[in-house]
Order: structure tokens, then sequence, then C-alpha cells
């Protein structure tokens, strides 16, 4: 975005430089939000990566906030005082919560206008014509933030049906139409110079995407969903989840279609299910509540139940500190400041010859304008170096190796493009990163292997 914003393109995956003039079939409305956010620091002065990352940060975190009290709201006027306290304690600390809430993901940032929508629906008072039309309106708004939302918002409107509530229902659509009208129209006419073109490739995609489900790891998500929020006790919520369907069905329903369709589709990971957490503990934390107040079982063992809630607390209290001290890509962060300390870096080049992953490097970090030359598995290396070697002022001042698979050929390889490189430094990705990608959470840093150029910078190393 801040490449973006300056009006650069970065990576190819901007509006107005994807390859063969495609869309993604992906919003450009969050993005769009962060390119403003981008506009406002170049104006008032703003430079500093770590300064815009810390206010991006803020802004998620604040909006969280809203997560936490119409939660507490929630199951406060569904199960009790007890209820709410007990869910919206969940939603603020969570061990891993806190960490995922301030990504700068449209999966994080769609939660707290999903609650919202779904607050207004189930705090409605006679006549409902304000709130359902309210929550058909941001409903839309949270579809424009993340397509992947729809399957949700699909649940409400089947809930709706289910429960009779016709006149809530049509509002709710009135106002879904309205928003996504607004909100996909005009940017898709600005970029693409037709409406709704993103949608179309959104529903191309779903398509093929239903053609592919499997059953092969639904039941690999489930077991993750459980053991993130600490066994045993997220079998109580998972327990008092199912219980509340009929009384909760505003949230139960969407909750668990939203879970289905990402746990059976191969191409998705565990991050796009993340929506989904805050509903099971809304709705699980109070079908709990209500079922302990008159479960025999629990009355008669109450000192192992209590020694079980005693447990979740030290997990979830010593997990807690890790998680939120934690940042994602934590390679490629430290790569790219250890570069920006070097000056005159006019381009880097990029080797991860061993495989066709790509991702892009963090660039804004570099604090310096920096031409990026990249070698992936399969490219001509003859015609790189050839383009490399008309423009001496743009010699690669530091190789950045992906991966340590088979180092000493690929080094070996880039002796004719630089010849005179010189160990650098050596970034890993965070234990914890590692982690979350093993349960296909996040995509963890690789290691990352910094060479210099000596023509430059000889002798400079860690």
């Amino acid at each position: 975005m801040n490449f973006w914003a300056n009006g650069e393109f970065y990576g190819n995956w901007q509006p107005g430089h994807i390859p063969l003039g495609k869309p993604a079939g992906e919003s450009l409305l969050y993005r769009g939000l962060m390119l403003l956010l981008f506009y406002v620091f170049r104006i008032t002065g703003i430079v500093s990566p770590e300064d815009k990352m810390m206010i991006i940060r803020g802004i998620h975190a604040f909006l969280s906030m809203m997560t936490v009290i119409l939660g507490y709201r929630i199951a406060r006027r569904q199960a009790g005082p007890a209820a709410g306290e007990f869910a919206g304690i969940l939603l603020a600390i969570l061990w891993f919560l806190p960490w995922t809430n301030v990504r700068n993901l449209p999966e994080a940032f769609v939660i707290p206008f999903l609650v919202a929508g779904v607050w207004l629906l189930i705090n409605r008072k006679k006549p409902a014509l304000i709130p359902s039309l309210l929550s058909g309106i941001i409903m839309g708004f949270a579809f424009s933030i993340w397509f992947g939302s729809s399957f949700f918002t699909i649940g409400i409107l089947l809930a709706l049906i289910f429960l009779g509530m016709y006149f809530e229902l049509l509002l709710f659509i009135a106002g879904l139409v309205l928003s996504i009208g607004l909100l996909q129209g005009i940017p898709d006419i600005l970029v693409w110079g037709k409406p709704y073109v993103e949608i179309q490739a959104f529903i191309q995609t779903t398509f093929i995407e239903f053609k592919q489900i499997t059953f092969s790891r639904s039941f690999k998500y489930l077991l993750i969903l459980t053991l993130l929020c600490i066994p045993p006790f997220s079998l109580f919520l998972l327990w008092g989840f199912i219980r509340m369907w009929k009384k909760l069905m505003l949230i139960v329903l969407p909750t668990s279609l939203f879970i289905i369709w990402f746990a059976l589709n191969p191409s998705k990971s565990m991050i796009h299910i993340l929506p989904s957490v805050p509903f099971m503990i809304i709705a699980g934390a109070s079908g709990w509540m209500l079922y302990i107040r008159g479960a025999s079982i629990i009355k008669n063992n109450q000192k192992i139940y209590n020694y079980m809630l005693l447990a979740f607390w030290i997990v979830n209290i010593g997990l807690l500190p890790l998680a939120t001290t934690m940042y994602s890509n934590r390679s490629r962060i430290e790569s790219m400041k250890h570069i920006s300390e070097f000056k005159n870096v006019t381009s880097v080049f990029t080797e991860r010859s061993m495989d066709s992953s790509s991702y892009l490097l963090p660039m804004f970090y570099l604090r310096q304008d920096v031409r990026e030359y990249h070698l992936g598995l399969g490219q001509s290396r003859k015609s790189l170096f050839d383009s490399i070697r008309t423009d001496k002022n743009y010699m690669p001042r530091f190789v950045i190796f992906f991966k340590e698979d088979d180092f000493k050929t690929r080094i070996q390889k880039m002796y004719p493009l630089v010849l005179n490189i010189g160990y650098q430094a050596t970034f890993e990705a965070g234990p914890a990163e590692r982690i979350l990608e093993k349960i296909r959470f996040c995509k963890a840093g690789e290691t990352i292997i910094l060479y210099r150029n000596n023509y430059f910078f000889e002798g400079r190393s860690d």
C-alpha cells in the first residue's frame, strides 16, 4: 500500500497493473481504505514504517473492542450477566485473539462488522425497520471488506427464513443490496470500467472451488479449533454452542455454514476460519453457562470442574504474552530493516530458484526506493543477468536467498551475476510462526540468508 500510495506498483498485484488485466475476485475496499490511510501518512509526514504499522495496529485494536463489547451484550442478553462477563473476557484475552485482532488482514478486520450486524438483529425491537435495514447495510460492508464473509451472510438469510422473520429478511436484503451495490459498483467502475467485476470473478472462483471440496481434512480443522481454544474447556464451549442452535440460530447457523465451507475447501487455510471464533465463543459461553446452572454432573463434581477451569486459565495466561509479542514475517521484516542501515541501496536480488512460491518482501521497511530483481523456479538466469548488466547503476547491492535448500549450488550459480559477494547475516522465522504454519494458521517467514555485494559494501557484516 505504501508503494501504491506513492503512485508505484509492487509485485504486479494492484489494480491497474494486474497481468492480462484480470480481476482476482477480491474486494478492493479494504485495500482502498489502507491506501487512503497511507495517503494520510504521506501528507502528514509520517515516514517511519514502525510508526505507520503502530497506527494501523491501533486502529484494528480499537475496532476489535467492538467485538468484545457487543459479544458481551449478546451473551448477557441470551444467558445473563455471568455469561456476558465470561464471553467478554474470552473475547478480550483468549491467548491468540489479541494477536490476530490487530493483523492487517481482511479476515480479521471484518469480524467487528459481522458481530455488529448480528447484534442489531438480535437486539431489535418492534418495529424492526431501522435495525434490520442497518444490519443489512453493515453486512454488505463486511462482504465488501472480505468476500469470504458471504458464507456467513448466507447463513443469516437462512436463519431469518427458518425463524419466520420475513419482514426483517426483506429489510436486511434491502440494506445488503444497497451497501454492496455502492461499495462494489463504484470502485469497480473506476478501476475496471464496469461494475461488479470482482464479484463475478469471486463467484466463478467459488464454483471452481466447490467442485474441489474434500472431506479428508474437515476433521483436522475442527481439531485445530478445539486445540486453539484449549481443551477440555473448548469442548465445553462446543457443547454450549450446539445447545444454542435454536435460541441463537442467528449465530449458530451462519457460523456452522461458514466453518463447513472453509473446512471442506482445500484451497483455504486456517486463517480463513478466524471470523468464526468470536461467534463460537459468544454462543458457546451462553450455552455453557445456561447448562451448568442446572447440570447435576457439574454440581456433583464441582471441585474437578474448578480444577479444569483453573488449568484453562493457567495455560491461557501462559500463552498470552508469547502470542501477543509475536509478529509475523519476522525474517523478511528483519532482513529489510538490516538492509535499510546501508545507504544508496539501488537494488536487491531475491533468489528463490528451489520452488515456485513467491512472497512479496516488505520493501517499505527499507526507507528508500529500491529495485528488486527476482529469480524463481524455472526462470532464465541468462536473460535476467543480461538485463541487470545493461544498467550498472542498478547492480544488486544485496542478494537475498530464501531457505537453505541446495544452498551451495545456488550460490555458485550466482557468481556470474555478482563476482564478489560476501556473507552478511541470517534471519530466522520466529518459533511461534513455525508452529502456526504447521497448523496452516498462517504462512511463516522462511530462513533468509543475506549476502552483500563486496564491490559496494566490503567488510561490513554482522
